[in-house]
């Protein structure tokens, strides 16, 4: 799985500046590596290399050093459920963690950033385990 400019670039600055609240409120929280010092980036697009499938998607947010991927979910999405699913294989398979945020969970800021710095400390303690 590879970034890349591609035409898709144009719809990631759109979904930008017209994401909904709840996105903009996460990202503050996320953004200037407010989150431990994690580098937090938005609408990444992701192009995947398989020989199988040329798909190419936007993530609302995506950590490279964790290799974690926060998608916004709500009502908006119920109708994009099985292309979620194929997006989430191609992320599995890349070795790239997800987390799916309802809308709702964005009211309390506090519990949902434990959430997130809770994968933080996960991984770090599985890295440590495989090195040891």
């Amino acid at each position: 799985m590879y970034t890349s400019r591609t035409p898709i670039s144009p719809l990631a600055r759109k979904l930008r500046k017209e994401a909904f609240q709840t996105e903009r409120s996460l990202w503050e929280v996320l953004r200037n590596g407010r989150m431990q010092g994690r580098h937090f980036e938005r609408q990444y697009i992701f192009r995947n290399a398989d020989e199988r499938s040329a798909a190419v998607f936007v993530a609302d947010f995506y950590c490279p050093e964790e290799g974690l991927v926060l998608s916004l979910d709500g009502d908006v999405q119920r109708p994009y459920q099985a292309i979620d699913m194929i997006r989430d294989e191609i992320l599995y398979k890349n070795g790239l963690r997800l987390l799916r945020i309802r809308h709702d969970e964005v009211r309390d800021m506090e519990r949902l950033e434990n959430k997130i710095v809770g994968l933080f400390r996960e991984d770090r303690e599985q890295r440590a385990e495989n090195r040891g």
